[in-house]
């Protein structure tokens, strides 16, 4: 049995966009309180808990929650080694729903830049990088005679 495990690290890139969002989202609120009312402390806490929720749900979902530290390709699925403490977790290919996936092009390298998408059992999405997810994609082909649908989630 041939295994292929492949690290799935975190894309800095739509991390650190993400966080900027969230900390524009902190300044023009603190800007418009401010003109409004003038300085006030409380204003610093009222403009940081939207900005905080927004990092939280977006980012930290997406690149540090959604995402498996490592992904093991394996004849009867995949094993998504989960992080924070999570169990792995071993999906079989019929398991897998949807790899949303945009193809790029290999001569660029840039499979590290974008995000891609798992959709297991029609509920659970996981980040993967774009590599990965094409290495799941041909490999599911091969197990089950057919792409996986590659739909936006």
């Amino acid at each position: 049995m041939v295994s292929e495990r492949i690290k799935n690290p975190i894309n800095l890139f739509s991390f650190l966009l993400w966080s900027m969002a969230a900390l524009f989202i902190f300044v023009i609120a603190l800007v418009w309180i401010c003109i409004d009312y003038g300085f006030d402390w409380f204003a610093v806490i009222i403009c940081a808990i939207p900005s905080t929720l927004f990092f939280i749900i977006i980012p930290c979902k997406i690149d540090i929650i959604d995402r498996p530290r490592e992904v093991e390709v394996i004849e009867s699925g995949i094993i998504l080694y989960l992080r924070m403490g999570r169990k792995k977790m071993f999906v079989p290919w019929s398991g897998i729903t949807a790899v949303n996936h945009a193809p790029f092009n290999s001569d660029t390298n840039r499979s590290n830049e974008q995000n891609s998408f798992l959709r297991i059992k029609g509920e659970i999405r996981y980040t993967v990088t774009g590599k990965i997810a094409e290495v799941i994609r041909d490999k599911y082909r091969t197990q089950l005679g057919q792409y996986p649908l590659n739909q936006r989630i």
